[in-house]
């Protein structure tokens, strides 16, 4: 899909995503032709491109219905994607313009947005993407955000939270290097704007600011985001950017600033006096409440204000930390287990050893606290061992499981992840087992008495296997009797089952057979 070669090459495309939001519509264009006006009193010329996915026929009758001669030329693209990060890219391509603009179909933008965002692009060169200063939520939800440039945020901060927007401003050129990929409802993962950037960021692209600009975005009660945040762990899909190297070489420089105590400096009163103050933002937040009357600069004074100056830094320097031992080493062997003495008391690192015997095959994740390092002699000279609690003092659970989560993506992609019913375990499959399609999930019982009595009578074992049986490839039992009575009382998974012998022949089947494929 590609602009047809016929048509001249304006300056700017607004490339408007549309699904069904012919009820916002109206306001969305009243928006948008202020700014073209606006732009076009500077000589720009202004296409405007309709990408509509799935449109119900409502919003088909009203683009097709809408005349103005505010634009230099209008568009209208279908396309049956289903999903907004491969309706963004079918813009993308589609767009006949020097620079693209990106819009929705119901937020507003301050007038002075494509001029300012022009000249800032065509100042900082292709390699940037130019997003507004300030985002004015309103709707369902009021809130006022700042954003910075990659210049002056942390870009380690990515990692636990998008330190940027989607309505981005771009040369044209963006499409030899970046691609927005789709991350459909269900996938587990989320995001598609924050998946962007991220990749954006890998590849060196810069991220400046259209000063004294606003988005105003309005927050809806059953939107697409609130779907997406729903149907997924509330994280986007596997980056470049969180390859370890890549993090490393990105992220480099500010993690060290951060490590001297260097954190950025936001007053959020300060944030607030200028934005009412500003008489060009004052002025166009008024016209806002022309076209639509929710927004309503009083709602800020008793509203949330943000910044991608502020967040979780914690987790990206507990992950940069993680990288840097790992580098670029890649595994066919994970351990997650809170100490690594359990494991080699039950024999599990001996049916393991025979996959993972190259250097640096086997990587143990460990999520036990303070513990005697002495058990790190239990395991083999090729693991490599990383005590993530102690990554960063007071990581969270979720901090831990997250750059466990990333670390398996990133080096160790199509592993056999082996765990127990220990805490860390049973949270990582609860919440990421069914994001990692291309892993196997082995599954450690405890030892028993003989008789398989005290194995089926760990309740909380017994509960996890029961609950998330589906999600595990292989459960290893340590003898025919344990089996026998896990056969008796879960027998929808009898073809999981196997005993530690049958996992160390497994595992040397797969030796033989080279790295792992795709399951």
């Amino acid at each position: 899909m590609n602009r047809p070669v016929s048509l001249e090459r304006l300056d700017v495309s607004f490339v408007v995503n549309i699904h069904a939001g012919h009820r916002y519509l109206w306001r969305t264009m009243q928006s948008l032709e202020a700014a073209a006006i606006y732009a076009r009193s500077e000589r720009l010329r202004i296409e405007l491109l309709f990408v509509l996915d799935r449109s119900p026929l409502p919003t088909k009758s009203w683009i097709r219905a809408y005349r103005t001669d505010l634009f230099d030329r209008v568009r209208i693209e279908e396309v049956d994607n289903g999903s907004l990060g491969l309706s963004r890219q079918a813009g993308l391509l589609l767009a006949g313009a020097e620079y693209i603009q990106f819009c929705d179909e119901d937020d507003l933008i301050s007038s002075n947005v494509t001029l300012v965002s022009y000249r800032v692009a065509q100042a900082a060169g292709p390699r940037s993407l130019v997003i507004p200063e300030f985002l004015f939520a309103f709707g369902a939800q009021a809130y006022l955000a700042h954003y910075a440039s990659s210049d002056h945020v942390p870009k380690l901060s990515i990692i636990a939270q998008h330190p940027f927007v989607s309505r981005l401003f771009v040369h044209h050129s963006i499409v030899e290097t970046l691609a927005y990929d789709d991350v459909p409802l269900g996938s587990g993962y989320a995001y598609e704007d924050w998946h962007f950037n991220s990749i954006a960021l890998a590849r060196g692209f810069t991220f400046e600011i259209a000063p004294a600009t606003v988005i105003y975005y309005r927050q809806r009660a059953k939107s697409l985001l609130q779907n997406m945040n729903a149907s997924s762990v509330g994280l986007p899909p596997p980056s470049p950017l969180y390859e370890p190297m890549t993090f490393i070489v990105t992220c480099r420089d500010d993690f060290h600033r951060l490590q001297l105590g260097e954190l950025p400096a936001f007053d959020p009163k300060a944030m607030l006096d200028r934005f009412v103050a500003d008489a060009d933002i004052l002025d166009a937040t008024l016209a806002a409440h022309e076209i639509d009357a929710a927004i309503v600069v009083d709602t800020l004074k008793e509203a949330p204000l943000l910044s991608n100056l502020v967040g979780d830094f914690t987790l990206g320097q507990a992950y940069f930390k993680a990288c840097k031992q790992i580098l670029a080493e890649k595994f066919d062997v994970v351990i997650l287990c809170e100490t690594p003495d359990a494991y080699a008391r039950s024999g599990t690192l001996d049916a393991t050893f025979t996959r993972g015997s190259g250097a640096g095959s086997m990587l143990v994740l460990l999520d036990g606290g303070p513990h005697d390092r002495s058990s790190l002699y239990y395991l083999p000279p090729c693991a490599v061992a990383i005590d993530l609690r102690s990554l960063e003092p007071g990581l969270s659970d979720m901090q831990v499981d997250i750059v466990a989560l990333r670390l398996i993506e990133a080096a160790a992609p199509q592993a056999d992840i082996h765990l127990s019913a220990s805490r860390f375990g049973s949270r990582f499959v609860r919440k990421f087992a069914a994001l990692l399609a291309d892993v196997d999930f082995i599954f450690h019982c405890s030892p028993t008495d003989g008789d398989g009595r005290s194995e089926i009578m760990r309740g909380h074992e017994f509960n996890f296997i029961s609950e998330f049986g589906d999600d595990i490839d292989w459960i290893v039992c340590a003898d025919a009797a344990a089996i026998k009575t896990y056969r008796s009382r879960l027998d929808w998974l009898n073809a999981k089952l196997i005993r530690k012998e049958d996992l160390s022949q497994r595992a040397r089947r797969l030796t033989a057979l080279g790295p792992p494929t795709t399951k």
